[in-house]
């Protein structure tokens, strides 16, 4: 749920108050660890809620080093069955060959009977069965295998390990003294490590286009994967 600033830690009138209202929709908030650790506090403020038994939940508090606000992941203990992936699958072959005959098929055709419909439905219906006619024609559909992609192994980066790791006992020994100079150090500590972090990531989609068969269709992956 985030940041909702009721300090489970130190259970006050707002702390029972939130629990009495998820107790009515049958939902509980889980005790955590402290989640904001600053030099002065130590608060519990960032919550986990759920309906399900707390044994079929696996709750931890992580640092992300993202902000002075710790992660909570929550694993969820399901019994799943892997779906298997269909051997075949139907689809239309759009090579170029095809593109074209589609191309000059369309060309042909006699739009008479769409221009000439006084309804807009009849219109649009028989254009899109002149339409789906030609797509069949020209691009039938066929059926191929389909082929599982090999997983890519995320190696970690010795150089990003080391700089968070650097980072977390910055970070520690801010909290610890409060002391200027050591928060000083812990965000120049930050920005390198950030800048770490964006440098790999520019590369990674640099070799994923470099890589790719299709290298405009792997640059649209990576500019929808940003939206």
């Amino acid at each position: 749920m985030g940041d909702i600033n009721i300090d489970s830690l130190d259970k006050k009138h707002d702390y029972i108050l939130m629990h009495d209202i998820l107790k009515s929709h049958d939902v509980e908030r889980l005790d955590l660890p402290p989640t904001r650790i600053t030099p002065t506090s130590r608060t519990s403020i960032d919550c986990v809620c759920t309906n399900l038994p707390q044994e079929e939940l696996d709750v931890h508090v992580i640092n992300t080093e993202i902000s002075d606000h710790t992660g909570q992941l929550c694993t969820l203990k399901l019994n799943s069955t892997k779906l298997q992936a269909p051997s075949t699958m139907e689809r239309r072959h759009m090579n170029n060959r095809n593109l074209y005959k589609l191309k000059t098929c369309l060309d042909q055709q006699d739009w008479t009977e769409v221009y000439s419909s006084l309804e807009v439905n009849d219109a649009y219906n028989r254009f899109l069965q002149i339409l789906t006619d030609v797509m069949n024609e020209a691009c039938p559909m066929v059926k191929s295998r389909t082929m599982l992609k090999p997983s890519k192994l995320m190696l970690n980066d010795p150089t990003t390990i080391h700089l968070k790791g650097m980072l977390v006992k910055a970070q520690d020994q801010y909290n610890a003294t409060g002391s200027e100079e050591h928060k000083r150090n812990a965000s120049a500590i930050k920005k390198e490590y950030d800048l770490r972090l964006r440098l790999l990531r520019q590369q990674a989609t640099k070799n994923a286009v470099a890589e790719a068969d299709n290298k405009t269709k792997a640059l649209w992956r990576v500019i929808n994967s940003e939206r």
